[in-house]
């Protein structure tokens, strides 16, 4: 009893770092995107710092709704939360690949960044269609925040938003449109039915929110699906998946 008590023991602490070491790479490896996505937009803020806007033919044909702007916000929030369900549903083995991957897509996006200097859409347009009201009441906090040095903090009409100043291509896209491919349709389908009803909307919501260009759009979506064929079919990342397969 006791020396199968110890050998289970062995195998229980044995199994926990091998599953513990990919999780760490993969998080090192979006902590390291993360780095890089701030850096891009800082070197754009400051070498760039007058960033024409482009014309956009979907601009001038679909309605402008800035209210719509919550809804791509939170279609990233609902997308990253039911990629966690399907993860913790008999997946978790592959959250240390999923974190490997999410980084290396954000780190190519943040290289992608600084080839396409553009402004925002929005120019200076309030952010999520907000009352000039509520903006007004904003303005003051909105002002000390940015005055305090804060990274990444600035003002629209006294609306306080933390600017990523990199367009191209769509983070919020691509974070969408990755989490659909992550899920397996045969393991879950009902999951990945949402995730594409997901992917259609954050494409609407950010088109007529004007929260980024069409070009970001598209670009969003084959940066993630680049990404993620690459990684299951191709050999450049084989490095990337031995050191994140549990």
């Amino acid at each position: 009893m006791v020396e199968r008590h110890v050998s289970r023991d062995a195998h229980g602490t044995s199994g926990k770092r091998a599953w513990l070491r990919p999780l760490a790479v993969g998080a090192a490896l979006l902590l390291v995107a993360g780095v890089a996505a701030r850096g891009t937009s800082y070197f754009i803020a400051v070498y760039f710092p007058d960033r024409p806007v482009a014309p956009d033919l979907l601009f001038e044909t679909l309605p402008h709704v800035p209210q719509l702007g919550y809804v791509a916000d939170l279609g990233n929030v609902l997308a990253v939360a039911l990629l966690l369900v399907y993860a913790f549903r008999g997946n978790r083995r592959e959250i240390p690949m999923m974190l490997a991957l999410f980084g290396v897509m954000q780190f190519t996006r943040a290289c992608m960044n600084v080839l396409t200097p553009l402004a925002s859409p929005l120019n200076g347009s309030p952010y999520y269609g907000i009352s000039s009201h509520v903006e007004r009441a904003l303005a003051s906090l909105a002002s000390q925040v940015q005055n305090s040095g804060l990274y990444g903090a600035a003002v629209s009409r006294g609306v306080m938003n933390f600017a990523q100043n990199g367009e191209f291509p769509s983070g919020h896209m691509a974070t969408v449109f990755l989490c659909m491919l992550l899920v397996d349709k045969a393991k879950s389908p009902r999951i990945r039915v949402a995730m594409a009803v997901l992917v259609v909307a954050e494409c609407f919501a950010l088109l007529t929110s004007h929260q980024h260009y069409s070009i970001d759009v598209v670009g969003g979506l084959m940066l993630s699906y680049i990404v993620y064929h690459e990684y299951r079919e191709g050999t450049r990342f084989s490095w990337i998946k031995r050191l994140v397969t549990v």
